[in-house]
């Protein structure tokens, strides 16, 4: 990503909490834990785990700016469905700033995304949001090995489940600084960058389009990309039961032969408690899924804010646990073999449902089951 943000956490609080504790949310205030070490003991063995922050209290005291900002970032669709009412209402009572809101989507439309080119103002804004945004969804973000995340260099995380939206992919921004030891970016299907206003938010906001040649190029330049493979499909296998979590990855190889093309490990990453950021219904038909991978999302009705339709989603508190790095080898293509795919692919999945089942019950998910298809 272009910038980081000062890190507002300073806190030298530490605390030694049991497993059960880890991802709860306990605390009484709205100052997060940076330095915190959660312990998880077992009969055979004792682990620690890295707390970067914990913002649970925020979600009970958030501001109109909190809004605002969540709005800027994830309240367009409410905007899209909305505009062919608002843009002539515009047009006949107030002509002039219906010219100025036509004049400023043009502009966006032809004003490129490239990284220098981008405005200092822009990027700020960007900041800003990524900062309302870890208060407004109670950010709680453990890593199970924070050293081996920090010294394992550039690294491809895979973040699961999508859920309606993956939210989750700010937790990792370069703004927020507890990515520590990479430079990275979210990567987000391409309609968000083809929409004018919408696609320099999100690039503000330290994203960037999953096309693979973008993939390619932010790889190139040594960038750490944050991916939620389950992707559209995923979202088709959603159900209102928020214990049910189904991840479409089995079928899901292109990160891993991304990440054995450029020899950089695989991160796994699991959000806890993103089902509950929106209501939702899903058509469930074949035709609806082959739409939505032709798409890049699926054609749904979600209720978030007031339970309105297409609105920003639900102030819920969010806990973000990044695993350990999976080591991938550099091999060039005329070495890359189905066996070689798989051994890693299988590596990452287990890794990803290792990471569930530790963490479910101290996320208060005790009862929550996972499918993975």
């Amino acid at each position: 990503m272009p910038c980081v943000a000062e890190n507002s956490d300073n806190s030298s609080d530490t605390r030694v909490l049991s497993e059960h504790d880890g991802c709860r949310n306990n605390s009484s205030s709205s100052k997060p834990a940076t330095t915190t070490t959660v312990s998880a003991a077992s009969a055979s063995s004792s682990k620690e785990y890295h707390v970067a922050c914990d913002y649970s209290a925020s979600v009970k005291q958030l501001t109109f700016e909190h809004y605002a900002a969540c709005f800027l970032w994830l309240g367009w669709l409410h905007v899209i469905v909305a505009l062919p009412v608002l843009l002539p209402l515009l047009y006949y009572s107030c002509f002039p700033l219906f010219t100025a809101f036509i004049a400023l989507v043009v502009a966006s439309a032809l004003y490129p995304l490239h990284d220098k080119m981008q405005p200092a103002w822009g990027k700020a804004l960007g900041s800003w949001i990524m900062h309302k945004a870890r208060e407004y969804f109670g950010l709680k973000l453990v890593f199970e090995d924070k050293e081996k995340h920090t010294s394992c260099g550039p690294a491809i995380l895979v973040l699961e489940p999508h859920d309606v939206l993956p939210v989750s992919i700010f937790a990792l921004s370069d703004y927020l600084g507890y990515n520590e030891g990479h430079t990275g970016i979210g990567c987000l299907t391409s309609i968000c960058f083809a929409i004018p206003l919408m696609k320099h938010i999100y690039t503000w906001a330290s994203a960037a389009s999953v096309d693979k040649s973008n993939i390619l190029r932010l790889m190139k330049e040594g960038k750490t990309i944050t991916v939620c493979p389950g992707g559209a499909q995923e979202v088709t296998y959603m159900t209102a039961d928020e214990d049910d979590i189904t991840l479409y990855l089995k079928k899901r190889m292109g990160l891993v032969k991304l990440a054995l093309q450029f020899g950089r490990p695989l991160i796994p990453v699991f959000t806890f408690n993103q089902r509950s950021t929106y209501s939702f219904s899903i058509p469930t038909s074949p035709l609806i899924r082959a739409i939505g991978k032709q798409l890049g999302f699926i054609p749904m009705v979600f209720y978030g804010v007031l339970g309105l339709p297409f609105s920003m989603p639900k102030p819920t508190p969010l806990t973000v646990v990044v695993g350990q790095p999976i080591p991938v080898p550099k091999v060039q293509e005329s070495e890359m073999s189905d066996e070689l795919v798989c051994k890693y692919h299988t590596q990452l999945l287990e890794a990803i449902e290792k990471l569930f089942h530790t963490h479910k019950e101290a996320c208060g998910k005790g009862n929550a089951r996972l499918t993975i298809l």
